[in-house]
């Protein structure tokens, strides 16, 4: 148990440092929406082959659904919230490697107090209302192309 750690890596090692950057940096989120398309995706193979089952108020199905429409929600709700350009979030570090470098170095002079200012808004529920805005519309755009793959 614990809690995530920013994974270290090494710019140089890459061709190109800037996109290796973006790309290490968008992993994460990425594979949140997968997890949750997957999931999705799930709930659509159920509801095709026993539209009854995911909706039984007891039993495997009720339990089934539970699961798989969080695991929906927390990976979706994850990947935005680590696209915030917030150090030190994910998004923080795509942006870093898209700005130029005369603001590069003001961004990550008050890389300390973003984070303090990231606590905060997360306490207070600052955050809340566009994340879960976020959330409903790519849950929508998610269960629309499960909808249109299985023509229900």
């Amino acid at each position: 148990m614990g809690w995530a750690k920013p994974v270290q890596i090494n710019p140089g090692y890459y061709k190109n440092p800037k996109l290796g950057t973006v790309l290490v940096s968008l992993a994460g989120p990425i594979m949140n929406f997968i997890i949750a398309f997957i999931s999705m995706f799930g709930i659509g193979v159920i509801l095709k082959i026993d539209p009854t089952f995911l909706f039984a108020e007891t039993g495997a199905g009720s339990i089934t659904y539970k699961v798989l429409i969080n695991l929906v929600g927390l990976n979706i709700g994850l990947g935005i919230f680590n696209l915030i350009p917030i150090p030190p979030l994910d998004g923080s570090k795509v942006l870093s490697a898209v700005l130029p470098e005369k603001y590069y170095f003001g961004y990550m002079k008050y890389e300390h107090y973003f984070m303090i200012v990231l606590l905060i808004a997360v306490y207070m529920g600052f955050l809340s209302a566009p994340i879960n805005a976020l959330n409903d519309l790519v849950f929508e755009g998610m269960f629309e192309v499960v909808r249109i793959i299985f023509r229900f």
